[in-house]
């Protein structure tokens, strides 16, 4: 009998192999049929999310308006998927609209029509605008203007938000329509607009022709109202608050850009586009001002070339602005400003706005410096304009000023005409007579800087008085 064989620990039993030739199909077979699931739960998944993301876009499909009056307006966007009664909505005090394309074409006519009608000239446009509506998540998106000129003349593009503050959409509306104004006869460069009057229109218009400027679809308005001077509302808004003087409005400080600031200068420049209109020919002047525009190196230039002979320099501006806020500034002139307000102004009309340099390493910042600092550092060259500006605005506060501080504002008036005066004789305290001494112009400066400093310290008092304050700003 034969023994078995040993077996020993490590054996262990061959795997079995398959004998069918078909195996080896099968297993890519199988492989092949788990990658298609697995593209088709991919693309299942996909479908899915842009069925999701298709129902939340209000869209159903991009549509084109032209405008039906002059045709200048095109528009490029989705038509909302709500109900006319939601198009406009009240948020936080302001209009919001929700537009689509036939809308927006609608509410850019009548912006011009209205801009045409305060500027009373006839429409002359040769410069096509486009608008693009893109969808955004909220209300506070910007509206982008692009404008270039090309071989046959100026084209104007807008990107605008589907849902938008109905006053930010008449501002951007007009100042694109001021552009094509003003780039009808291109230069070598884009022509710029000013920014007091694109906001000074701005307002106009929006004060004049109200809610009917952004038409609302779906709703019926009727207003039975009496015919107003359209910048009566800017009159009452200012009516606790000094206007910006010509050269704020051609170089706002930041902070008369943001919030309390920006309403300040809006307002202020609604007035002063309104009594530019009503000068003789007024509206001729501002007209031929954007014609003048691509051949002048600044508007500034243009400006004066318009008003000529009216207005030849700043100064003679900021004079013709003092006596029209005197005469039309919308207040009863036997009633005085409260003591607080006066004493705000005064103090207001008291500092310089300027370009401070630090340091040689550092760019100019813009500041405020006191009449001290301009009459101890800056040349009687440089004094002249800005003091004659000051001692008018002086003059224009003090018809109203609260009785109790007209003797103050008409001592700094006097102390500021009478420098000027002893300055323009060649450095003077009287006439050039025989055994008078002549006082040179550093004396006469110093003299101007105690009087400020003695009349400062007796507004200082007043100021006390009035809201508690124990200090007088720093001189910079």
């Amino acid at each position: 009998m034969r023994p078995a064989p040993k077996r020993g620990p490590a054996s262990c039993p061959k795997p079995l192999r398959s004998a069918s030739p078909f195996a080896g199909k099968e297993r890519a077979a199988g492989a092949t049929q788990g990658a298609w699931r697995g593209i088709r739960l991919g693309l299942a998944w996909f479908c899915l999310a842009a069925t999701s993301l298709s129902a939340a876009l209000p869209t159903s499909g991009i549509i084109t308006a032209h405008s039906q009056g002059s045709a200048q307006f095109v528009a490029h966007g989705a038509r909302p998927q709500i109900s006319g009664a939601a198009l406009a909505q009240a948020q936080e005090g302001r209009v919001v609209l929700r537009l689509d394309p036939p809308l927006l074409v609608v509410t850019c006519e009548r912006i011009k029509e209205a801009l045409l009608h305060e500027l009373d000239c006839p429409d002359r446009w040769r410069g096509q605008i486009e608008m693009n509506i893109r969808f955004t998540p909220n209300t506070n998106q910007p509206i982008v203007i692009n404008s270039a000129v090309y071989a046959d003349g100026w084209r104007g593009r807008m990107e605008i938000p589907d849902e938008v503050d109905a006053e930010k959409l008449v501002r951007a509306v007009v100042q694109v329509l001021l552009l094509e104004m003003a780039n009808r006869n291109p230069g070598e460069g884009l022509t710029e607009i000013p920014l007091w009057l694109t906001e000074g229109m701005t307002r106009l218009l929006l004060d004049s022709a109200g809610p009917a400027l952004t038409p609302q679809p779906n709703t019926l308005m009727v207003r039975y109202e009496l015919k107003t001077d359209p910048i009566d509302a800017a009159r009452a808004r200012l009516q606790n608050r000094w206007p910006l003087t010509f050269n704020e409005l051609n170089l706002p400080a930041p902070e008369q850009l943001t919030g309390a600031g920006r309403r300040l200068y809006e307002n202020s420049a609604e007035l002063f586009v309104a009594e530019l209109l009503r000068t003789p020919n007024g509206r001729a002047k501002l007209t031929g001002m954007l014609d003048l525009l691509p051949r002048c190196f600044n508007w500034q230039t243009a400006f004066f070339q318009a008003y000529r002979p009216q207005f030849r320099n700043p100064l003679e501006v900021e004079k013709w602005w003092a006596l029209r806020l005197l005469n039309d500034g919308g207040r009863q002139k036997w009633q005085g400003w409260p003591p607080v307000l006066t004493s705000e102004t005064l103090a207001e009309i008291l500092t310089v706005p300027a370009q401070v340099r630090h340091t040689s390493a550092h760019l100019p910042l813009p500041s405020k410096v006191s009449l001290q600092t301009l009459v101890e550092r800056w040349s009687f060259s440089v004094q002249k304009p800005i003091l004659q500006a000051k001692i008018s605005q002086l003059a224009a506060l003090r018809m109203n000023a609260a009785p109790q501080l007209v003797p103050l504002v008409d001592r700094y008036r006097t102390a500021l005409d009478t420098y000027l005066r002893q300055q323009e004789r060649g450095g003077t305290l009287e006439p050039l007579n025989r055994g008078v001494i002549p006082v040179r112009a550093p004396l006469l400066a110093r003299n101007l800087v105690r009087q400020l400093d003695t009349l400062d310290q007796q507004r200082a008092a007043w100021q006390r008085r009035l809201t508690g304050q124990s200090t007088l700003p720093n001189r910079s």
